[in-house]
């Protein structure tokens, strides 16, 4: 390297930290603004959070009280879909009252339709109960409007199950989550709603729903209805079963579904404080399911309960 270039840059050097010293210096010299009264400041934002919860708390109260009077009957419900239709995807874009006419006219034996009715009421129930959750979660009146709508929902199940099914529309109001259906869309509750993410967000999904709504709380509070949660919910699989006329399913869910679901059955016995009636039960499925693809599985859990219960006693 020729020894002018080495001689530069020392110079550009002592040139930066020229440059760059007072700035600091500058810097460091600089003073803050005079501190405000602090308590006065926490106050502020104490009531404006206050105020937002107060907001949110009237917002969710008038979106529950509009769906509540949307599913007030199936009627309704039905003219609510369309209403909701109309406002995500013909509102606001050209001929749009003629174009909903069209997509009104085309969907008339549909929406008059005994299943996509009840489906559009019991998608309007579930998410009213939804909201209830968010403004006021886990409470026992959540536990209460729970098993209510769980009750109303096996009942349409085992009774319409082919009726539900009949349309794509229908289906999608049972089957598909919350945020992504047409009265959330158009009362804008999608991000709301994403965000519960310990609550079933299907209105169809009976097992998710008894699982995560329902038998959550009551694991948490050891409350005596939780095996009863699974005689419900064996009785409805059940008879969902026996209507299919299918042999093969009937079958099926005798020898693999419904074992399973005791076994569940009996976990819980055991999460309330009654390991014996648990470990009963246990036995009572193994030996009645000797050959049933988790019995490897459970013989294993029964006996080291069986071991726990040896030990205790």
């Amino acid at each position: 390297m020729p020894a002018e270039i080495n001689d530069m840059f020392p110079k550009v050097l002592v040139l930066s930290v020229c440059i760059a010293v007072p700035f600091f210096l500058t810097s460091f010299a600089a003073e803050d603004m005079v501190a405000p009264d602090l308590s006065t400041v926490i106050a502020e934002l104490e009531a404006i959070q206050n105020n937002q919860t107060t907001a949110r708390q009237q917002w969710l109260s008038r979106a529950i009280v509009q769906i509540d009077e949307a599913g007030k009957n199936a009627s309704s419900a039905s003219r609510a879909y369309a209403d909701a239709k109309r406002a995500v995807e013909f509102d606001g874009k050209s001929n749009a009252g003629s174009r909903f006419s069209e997509w009104r006219s085309s969907k008339s034996d549909v929406l008059g339709s005994r299943g996509f009715q009840t489906a559009a009421q019991l998608h309007l129930h579930y998410l009213g109960l939804t909201l209830r959750q968010i403004g006021e979660p886990d409470s026992d009146a959540r536990v209460t409007e729970t098993l209510r709508y769980v009750e109303e929902l096996a009942k349409a199940l085992t009774s319409m199950l082919a009726d539900l099914n009949a349309s794509e529309e229908a289906k999608d109001l049972m089957n598909k989550p919350l945020q992504d259906g047409v009265f959330a869309k158009a009362s804008d509750l999608g991000q709301l709603l994403t965000n519960q993410k310990q609550w079933e967000l299907s209105a169809g999904n009976i097992d998710g729903i008894l699982e995560k709504n329902l038998r959550r709380i009551l694991r948490q509070k050891q409350d005596p209805r939780l095996p009863e949660t699974w005689d419900l919910q064996i009785s409805v699989e059940q008879e969902i079963a026996a209507s299919a006329q299918n042999d093969l399913k009937n079958a099926t869910f005798m020898s693999t579904r419904r074992p399973q679901l005791l076994w569940r059955k009996a976990n819980d016995l055991v999460a309330i404080g009654q390991p014996v009636r648990g470990l009963s039960l246990m036995l009572e499925t193994l030996r009645s399911n000797p050959t049933h693809p988790d019995i490897d599985g459970w013989v294993e859990a029964a006996k080291t309960l069986a071991k726990s219960q040896q030990t205790a006693g």
